[in-house]
C-alpha cells in the first residue's frame, strides 16, 4: 500500500529529505550518534536507526523498527557499548 506524504511534517517540527521520509531529532553519546528516519512510503511505516561515529561516513549499525520508541530503545543500547568500546581501547592506548 502506498501512502501520501504528509504535508505538515515541517509544520510540526519534523525535517524530511523527500515527501515519503521524515527525520527525527539525533540522538547522541560520546564521539557517537544515531540518525532517525519513518518511511512513510509503505504501511506499517518502518523507523530506519543509523548509527555512525563523529567525523566518519561508515555506518556502524542500521536497523528497522515498528515504532520511534523501539528504534530509541535500540539505538542507545548500541551507542553506550559503542562509547563503552571506543573509551577501553582509549585507555589501552594511552597505557601502552
Amino acid at each position: 500500500m502506498v501512502r501520501k506524504p504528509n504535508p505538515t511534517n515541517e509544520s510540526a517540527g519534523l525535517s524530511s529529505t523527500s515527501p515519503w521520509v521524515v527525520s527525527y531529532e539525533r540522538l547522541r553519546h560520546g564521539d557517537f550518534y544515531a540518525d532517525f528516519r519513518r518511511d512513510t512510503r509503505i504501511y506499517p511505516e518502518i523507523f530506519h536507526c543509523v548509527v555512525q561515529r563523529d567525523g566518519s561516513g561508515e555506518i556502524l549499525s542500521w536497523t528497522q523498527h515498528p515504532s520511534l520508541e523501539e528504534a530509541l530503545e535500540s539505538a542507545k543500547g548500541t551507542l553506550e557499548s559503542l562509547a563503552l568500546r571506543a573509551g577501553e581501547a582509549q585507555k589501552a592506548v594511552g597505557e601502552s
